[in-house]
């Protein structure tokens, strides 16, 4: 990376950092409408999908069960890099208590036997607010 501006100066330089894991980290696609051409690029390029799901209002197995098949199908016809472990988002609607988020995990894990769940965050007001759900949930779920 170089820059050179008015106000400021970037003499050419090299970075040596790398991902921590090999070969790299996972990559995992959404398809919030799961239109089939958002599934058959998760198939055909991702490690994994995050299909939306707004708790506590729509959360719904069969349909995450029938994603995942469309995925696996495209994943099979293009030999892509999907691996076994798909992921699942949960799109927390504001003011929803962190029990009903952890009730939409344990079920949506019982019923459709997927693993790693990603919660969003972004609408709490900062870092220490982040952690407290993390760690809330971790409890809850029983995994913490």
């Amino acid at each position: 990376m170089e820059y050179h501006g008015h106000h400021l100066e970037l003499p050419l330089q090299h970075s040596p950092l790398k991902p921590a894991q090999k070969p790299r980290p996972p990559f995992c696609f959404g398809a919030p409408s799961g239109a089939p051409a958002a599934l058959r690029r998760i198939g055909e390029r991702a490690d994994g999908s995050l299909p939306a799901r707004l708790v506590p209002d729509y959360v719904d197995a069969e349909t995450v069960l029938a994603q995942r098949a469309l995925i696996d199908e495209f994943a099979s016809a293009a030999a892509g890099p999907l691996a076994a472990g798909h992921r699942h988002a949960g799109q927390r609607r504001g003011g929803t208590p962190s029990g009903r988020v952890a009730d939409a995990i344990k079920s949506l894990s019982a019923e459709t036997g997927i693993e790693h769940f990603m919660v969003e965050s972004m609408s709490l007001p900062h870092v220490d607010a982040v952690l407290e759900l993390v760690a809330e949930l971790l409890m809850l779920v029983g995994r913490g």
